[in-house]
């Protein structure tokens, strides 16, 4: 079955394009999950934090009186949470949470961490380094969209003020701000040298490194592809652009072509991918598992895995895990909108849409559905944690 969130495809130039979006944060009820302690985090909408042992089984819950807005992990591994208040948390050995900072002054968009594990703040007033308490903003030649090219904040998040946010290994913090129809604003600063690197590709989060190599994924109505991100350095090492690759295209793909030119036929469920109606495949999440240097995405297919991904990757070298079947046992999901959690029911037979997925250490993966709930998958039987 497929969730309620509509996957939002906008069709833009090469300069501002989107990545995916599987459901603004606001309409899922899901939010996100984290895994740490061989414990997984479970983030509601409702602002409570749900916390499973690895195999699946709730071993408590905490919800405080200020609710609980995003949930992220430090550079070494620890949970970290913002609450209604903009106080920021971390959650201690003795599993006692401890007040990092606070940001009463405005909004805190989402959080990042360096090597060091110094903590800065994406806000509503530019980049904060908590320790210095000196806030950073880009030039205005470092915006892209239409909206801040017409004089407006390009430097804001709409609806619930949160945003997607990765550190990568060079120290960079990436970060994009959405603005509909008028385009998107996306960011990449150092918190060694506190200064924005100039970044006019795809405008699309990173969400994994390997090898030196970034990955995102992104797309538009016609086509969905996986990108791979590279580094160019000046003659003193320092990073100040990146080549843009996609390792993986619906475009190119005959056998998805196949699928869109029969896009009229009724969706008959999750046999192949000739038989299934183009509008409903997607590219989800994506990792590496360094124990079988394995890659692994999610899409309307099932769980694929492929040993590489190169610039002549096709659907076809991808290998589908046989044993992984979507859960059909879901008739309901829940969306969150008017600070209610909201029930919608299911008719039609649709696959899920899997928008994050983690190997926990067990190698187990743990999947987030933002509509209908967290996913745990053990390589032979896929079970429904919440």
């Amino acid at each position: 079955m497929r969730c309620f969130f509509v996957r939002c495809f906008i069709l833009l130039p090469l300069l501002s394009s989107f990545i995916i979006s599987h459901g603004q944060p606001n309409a899922s009820f899901f939010q996100n999950f984290e895994i740490a302690n061989h414990e997984i985090y479970v983030l509601h909408a409702d602002g409570i934090l749900k916390i499973f042992d690895e195999n699946g089984k709730l071993s408590d819950t905490y919800a405080p009186k200020n609710k609980i807005k995003q949930l992220v992990k430090d550079h070494n591994g620890s949970i970290i949470i913002v609450d209604s208040t903009n106080v920021v948390k971390r959650l201690n050995h003795d599993h006692q949470w401890s007040t990092i900072t606070s940001f009463p002054q405005g909004t805190i968009y989402g959080l990042g961490f360096n090597s060091a594990n110094d903590c800065f703040l994406v806000t509503n007033k530019g980049v904060l380094d908590i320790k210095t308490q000196k806030l950073y903003f880009p030039e205005k030649k470092l915006f892209h969209s239409e909206l801040a090219s017409r004089g407006n904040n390009g430097w804001e998040s709409e609806e619930n003020g949160i945003i997607n946010v990765y550190t990568d290994k060079d120290n960079n913090v990436w970060f994009r701000f959405e603005h509909g129809e008028w385009g998107d604003d996306m960011f990449v600063w150092n918190t060694k040298t506190f200064n924005f690197i100039p970044y006019s590709r795809y405008l699309t989060v990173p969400f994994y490194e390997i090898n030196n190599h970034l990955f995102a994924w992104a797309g538009n109505f016609f086509e969905q592809y996986i990108l791979e991100l590279d580094k160019v350095h000046d003659q003193n090492k320092n990073i100040i652009d990146y080549t843009v690759s996609k390792v993986y295209s619906t475009e190119n793909d005959v056998t998805y072509q196949k699928a869109k030119d029969s896009h009229n036929k009724p969706h008959p469920g999750i046999k192949s991918l000739s038989e299934i109606d183009w509008y409903n495949f997607y590219v989800g999440g994506f990792t590496y598992r360094p124990s079988d240097g394995k890659f692994y995405l999610i899409t309307s297919e099932g769980l694929l895995t492929v040993d590489h991904l190169s610039r002549e990757t096709k659907f076809s070298d991808l290998r589908r895990i046989k044993t992984f079947v979507f859960p059909k046992e879901i008739t309901k999901a829940y969306i969150y909108y008017d600070h209610e959690k909201h029930e919608i029911n299911f008719k039609n037979g649709y696959p899920q849409t899997a928008t994050k997925i983690q190997f926990d250490s067990k190698n187990d993966l743990i999947m987030l559905a933002p509509s209908c709930g967290v996913w745990l998958f053990d390589g032979k039987q896929l079970k429904i944690i919440e």
